[in-house]
């Protein structure tokens, strides 16, 4: 019998899908890198990353007359390096030095890096935010938010690939973020 995962004490209902968007993002080929002609794309070592960089409650007002509504935002950031092994002639001296006392170095160098951030939003239907614990914000974050913004960040990604000549290189997988920094 298999053991089911679920998130306890989060009161779903409480949270409303708002909207995702795009706040920054970076895309890079590094020097002499250019990925329109080399033929071997898939063979390079890709490092991702996805963290929740802070989350949120804040009351917004469409307009003076209109009621405060509140919001609780998660900042999310997403990123993919692709990387090749260094040939032993290209590491420098201070990394030989550093091999030769014991120290372990990267053996790799990074081609190209494509990094973005999101805002997800969702408004809060409750009377009372405060009743949701800190740890129930966490939770929700990591496993729904994060499941929210994967989509936009998947598509970006594949956008970017396809206009930097990495088509063929190897794209992530979704990851739960990294524990988030409280405000």
């Amino acid at each position: 019998m298999s053991k089911q995962k679920t998130l306890p004490n989060i009161p779903f209902q409480a949270f409303v899908f708002r909207d995702v968007y795009l706040t920054n993002n970076s895309s890079t080929l590094f020097e002499n890198f250019d990925p329109k002609y080399i033929t071997n794309l898939e063979s390079l070592h890709l490092q991702t990353f996805t963290n929740i960089d802070h989350y949120e409650v804040i009351g917004v007002k469409a307009s003076d007359d209109m009621e405060e509504e509140r919001l609780f935002r998660i900042s999310f950031s997403y990123g993919s390096r692709w990387m090749e092994r260094l040939d032993s002639d290209d590491a420098t001296e201070s990394d030989k030095q550093s091999a030769s006392e014991g120290v372990e170095i990267d053996e790799r160098i990074a081609l190209a890096t494509i990094e973005a951030s999101f805002i997800c939003e969702y408004a809060l239907k409750i009377d009372n935010p405060e009743d949701i614990e800190k740890d129930q914000y966490t939770l929700f974050a990591r496993n729904i938010g994060s499941m929210e913004t994967w989509p936009y960040w998947r598509e970006f990604l594949t956008s970017q690939i396809t206009r930097m000549h990495l088509t063929g290189v190897k794209t992530p997988k979704r990851r739960r973020p990294e524990e988030p920094v409280f405000e």
